[in-house]
């Protein structure tokens, strides 16, 4: 069975119109905390086209590895896990390793078996970005959410409220 609940960590995308969820994400906000360089990555990783953004495809999406050994990967599978390893990388950072875009199909499945870890903006960065809840990095999460709101014609904070 699988259930789904909008929390902290439900993964804030945008397509056509804000989306929330259903998959639960890292916070940027925490990430920039567990990974010393990805506030870095972060703020250098390219704005994608909005005709090409997806879950996956997002200004704001990383992927790390769990440490999790898989047990009989495919070959696509195996080719992604060499890549992703300790470090968060983006898609951008993906196409770069592999000279082409990382099967959406190959990223779900590597997700679902826990082997890599998204992470991206979540309703836990907005409040970041309100002042309504400062455990982690504010910086990280204003990142986050100027990058995504640039596509809903919304400032950084209206973006938030919503």
């Amino acid at each position: 069975m699988e259930s789904s609940a909008n929390g902290g960590d439900s993964h804030v995308w945008f397509k056509k119109c804000i989306r929330i969820g259903p998959r639960r994400v890292m916070p940027l906000c925490f990430a920039a905390v567990k990974y010393p360089n990805f506030k870095e990555k972060l703020e250098k990783n390219p704005i994608p086209l909005r005709t090409m953004l997806n879950e996956h495809i997002q200004p704001t999406k990383f992927f790390v590895s769990t440490g999790v050994t898989p047990i009989n990967p495919t070959e696509s599978e195996k080719k992604l896990l060499e890549i992703i390893k300790d470090e968060p990388l983006s898609i951008h950072d993906i196409l770069n390793k592999m000279k082409r875009f990382p099967s959406t199909t190959v990223l779900d499945s590597l997700i679902q078996q826990r082997l890599i870890h998204a992470i991206g903006f979540t309703p836990t960065d907005a409040l970041h970005v309100l002042g309504e809840y400062t455990e982690w990095d504010v910086e990280t999460a204003k990142i986050g959410a100027k990058k995504l709101s640039r596509f809903t014609h919304m400032g950084v904070h209206a973006f938030c409220k919503k």
